[in-house]
């Protein structure tokens, strides 16, 4: 996608390259922004499909025409994406030449050290070390999360919403847990570098092999490491039809704990639209949301068939008890 309303608003589709071409266009480019003022108003922040990030505003060059903070960039390590009209105009262009700098480049090497840096930041080095030992691969992970943002606002790559998961999954997990949850993998499967082979694989790490162990972790933690666990289920996609089951039970025995009941229905609320269970009572003419556990409703006594089947809705049209 490009707009020929201003300079340089394309959306590149191609990774890109390794090295930069600095030659008298970039430089042009480069001295020209450089002189750039920027817009007052908020524009929104851009992301190149390599994972180069754009700043909130656009940029006026000292010829009047508009541009964006990528204009180097594209010039530079997207130059078989630019339309030849584009590079007329900045052959045009009449300020000087200069280097441009790291930081206006964003080359590859800088998009992956801020991805390394995002996933450092977020564990932390105690939790990031634990991980690598069961055999996260870092920088796999680090690669997976530079670029992959799709152009015209289709959203992310498969791969990358795959690394976003994972990391999500990672940094729901707190440092003090990580012994417990230790404890159940090698219960559940020996060895836990052997579990990590398949469960931290990049890409392709198994969804399913997580199941189990954030059902005990759910159990065993409290606060809001168990409200992120319980929230972030869905994350997990159609392998979360294993854990219904055990999360309706947990639902009908935890007594007057409301904390534990507000966050296993934050967990059901995150895996019933996976799973084509409705979020509210299915009867239309009830649609009560507070009384639907996602089993039965409190109100009309429309139900579930059955609970080992998500999905599948008895009392379509019914009143039930309590209708109207």
């Amino acid at each position: 996608m490009m707009s020929n309303e201003g300079l340089l608003y394309i959306e590149p589709t191609q990774p890109a390259s390794t090295e930069p071409v600095l030659d008298h266009l970039t430089r042009k480019m480069a001295a020209a922004f450089r002189k750039a003022m920027p817009s007052e108003w908020w524009q929104g922040v851009h992301e190149c499909v390599c994972g180069a990030h754009s700043t909130n505003s656009d940029y006026r060059l000292p010829n009047g025409e508009l541009t964006n903070s990528l204009c180097v960039h594209y010039v530079a390590h997207h130059r078989c994406e630019v339309p030849s009209d584009q590079l007329a105009r900045i052959e045009a262009l009449a300020f000087g030449e200069v280097k441009p700098t790291v930081e206006v480049l964003q080359g590859p090497d800088l998009i992956l050290a801020a991805a390394r840096a995002r996933i450092e930041n977020a564990l932390g080095a105690r939790r990031l070390s634990t991980w690598t030992q069961w055999g996260l691969d870092v920088e796999g992970l680090s690669r997976s999360l530079r670029g992959g943002c799709l152009p015209a606002m289709q959203g992310c790559s498969a791969a990358r919403r795959n690394a976003e998961d994972l990391l999500t999954l990672l940094y729901s997990i707190g440092p003090d847990s990580l012994s417990y949850m230790k404890t159940v993998v090698e219960r559940d499967h020996g060895d836990v570098r052997q579990w990590g082979q398949q469960a931290l694989r990049i890409p392709g790490w198994d969804r399913g092999l997580w199941v189990p162990l954030l059902l005990a972790l759910i159990q065993w933690c409290k606060g809001m490491e168990r409200r992120s666990l319980a929230m972030n289920l869905h994350v997990l996609g159609g392998a979360t039809a294993a854990a219904w089951p055990t999360l309706l039970e947990l639902a009908k025995t935890v007594g007057n704990d409301r904390d534990f009941q507000y966050d296993l229905r934050l967990a059901l609320g995150s895996v019933a639209p996976i799973l084509g269970v409705p979020d509210r009572c299915p009867n239309p003419k009830c649609r009560s949301k507070r009384a639907w556990d996602y089993r039965k409703c409190a109100y009309c006594g429309a139900s579930i068939a059955s609970e080992t089947e998500p999905g599948s809705a008895e009392g379509e049209g019914s009143t039930g008890g309590g209708g109207k």
